[in-house]
């Protein structure tokens, strides 16, 4: 097996463990820098490439068995890392051992700027919003009314999946929804808040 299918399965194996959906890590190939995300919320899985000069980003799926399906985007892959034509000038197999040796080891709890990376590669409600702010017990708000006042969206349980797992896992089978803000807030969510 290749050093890039143990690395990167090693990894997929403990997202699964703590139910994080995203990683990202950088790299510097061919004086490219970019920020990577490794996306396993959909089949096929993603390895999202975002280069940071001009934020220009390349996502590429990752096939059953931990392959990069990147027949058809030598050009683009090419485009994307100033790989000059010709015999010589690149090896998949380079890369990869390369790509493998920034892929984390272990999952990391995403910072803010991580948080952000994704909200801008990732199609999510209320981008703007990833700090957590405080949440809505809509049991509670709608306790003796005939007509409830609101509910959780699914959208606002996918954003929760998304940005904080270990929230998700709180709140996944309650009526409650996170509020975001658009600013760092210090809060931290406590699950005494629940009650």
């Amino acid at each position: 097996m290749s050093k890039f299918y143990n690395s990167i399965k090693s990894l997929y194996i403990d997202m699964r463990t703590n139910n994080v959906f995203f990683q990202t890590f950088s790299i510097k190939f061919n004086n490219v820098n970019a920020d990577c995300i490794f996306s396993i919320q959909d089949e096929p899985f993603e390895l999202i490439f975002i280069r940071k000069s001009d934020a220009q980003v390349m996502k590429i799926d990752i096939k059953k068995g931990f392959t990069l399906d990147i027949q058809n985007k030598f050009s683009e892959f090419y485009k994307f890392f100033n790989i000059r034509y010709g015999k010589g000038n690149f090896s998949l197999i380079s890369f990869l051992d390369y790509l493998s040796s920034k892929i984390p080891k272990n999952v990391d709890i995403l910072s803010n700027d991580e948080r952000r990376l994704i909200y801008n590669s990732i199609e999510i409600e209320d981008s703007k919003k990833i700090y957590y702010l405080s949440l809505t017990n809509w049991d509670k708000v709608n306790l003796g009314k005939v007509k409830k006042g609101g509910t959780r969206s699914a959208k606002n349980l996918a954003k929760t999946q998304l940005l904080f797992p270990h929230i998700y896992e709180a709140v996944k089978d309650k009526d409650i929804s996170i509020n975001y803000s658009s600013k760092p807030t210090g809060k931290k969510f406590e699950l005494k808040d629940l009650d």
